[in-house]
């Protein structure tokens, strides 16, 4: 009976140190962030002790995993935020960059800008004299010349005077307009047309058929062809030709192509000096 009572306690001492021995190894694996209390010098602990060992080292588990896990969150997010804030960094040193090439662009084109605005504005002081003697001897030019669209000449002179004065319209525009006036001018020496009129001849006005041949000639054939006429440079007035209104009949009809082109002998005579210089 003492030899099984022994061996009772011997398996039970056993037992409590294989306890012991478990929590420990609990306690070094969870971290060593609790301790096993002790029962006494040389007394092993007891089943309760370890199970709260065991217990405080799961808790201690468990808070240090929740905040590895906060941790983790946290430096994720801090983590995007840095990738984010390098991202904008590069982006404004980009922008920093490019707007300083812009701007050191914008200054190089200001002063090109410059420099051709005081080219123009000496180019304009230099020929603003050309271009008003120009339209002045236009205007002499039209007046002396044969009464050629007198109309619409008229107002293309007006309005070259009117431009030259405007302080709003650019020097371009002007030249434009002044070198159209001198292409339409010259067309005007190359040109047989016929147009509508209505002449003065002998204080009295009467409509006509009229017939610019270029700068060579000018003639009117009046309605019901009750009469010729030709332009006279030198009187400037219009004297009568009926010897030839048949021949200047034919040449208004192939002006209006109404008639088959021919040869046509119309009373010409010498060029003026005007048509002279217009051919010039």
């Amino acid at each position: 009976m003492m030899k099984w009572t022994r061996k009772r306690d011997t398996g039970r001492i056993r037992a409590e140190r294989c306890c012991a021995i478990l929590a420990a190894c609990t306690v070094v694996l969870l971290g060593g962030a609790a301790r096993i209390p002790a029962a006494g010098p040389g007394a092993a602990p007891s089943a309760g002790a370890v199970l709260e060992t065991a217990e405080s080292a799961v808790d201690i588990r468990r808070a240090a995993q929740q905040l590895k896990d906060r941790w983790a969150a946290e430096a994720e997010k801090l983590t995007a935020e840095a990738d984010a804030l390098e991202r904008e960094l590069a982006r404004v040193r980009w922008r920093r960059n490019k707007t300083a090439a812009f701007t050191a662009d914008l200054e190089q084109k200001t002063g090109d800008l410059a420099a051709a605005e005081k080219a123009a504005l000496t180019l304009r002081d230099d020929l603003g004299p050309f271009l008003d003697e120009g339209i002045q001897r236009l205007k002499t030019f039209v007046d002396r010349d044969m009464p050629l669209h007198p109309e619409a000449r008229d107002a293309r002179i007006r309005h070259l005077s009117q431009l030259a004065d405007d302080a709003d319209a650019d020097f371009p525009a002007k030249v434009s307009a002044f070198l159209e006036a001198l292409s339409v001018e010259i067309e005007y020496g190359y040109l047989t047309e016929a147009d509508a009129a209505e002449l003065e001849v002998d204080g009295r006005v009467i409509p006509v058929r009229r017939l610019s041949v270029g700068r060579l000639g000018l003639f009117a054939l009046a309605e019901g062809g009750r009469g010729a006429f030709r332009w006279n440079p030198g009187s400037e007035r219009w004297e009568p030709v009926d010897d030839h209104a048949a021949r200047i009949r034919q040449a208004i009809e192939m002006a209006d192509r109404s008639r088959l082109a021919a040869l046509v002998a119309l009373p010409i005579g010498r060029p003026t000096d005007a048509a002279e210089d217009a051919v010039k």
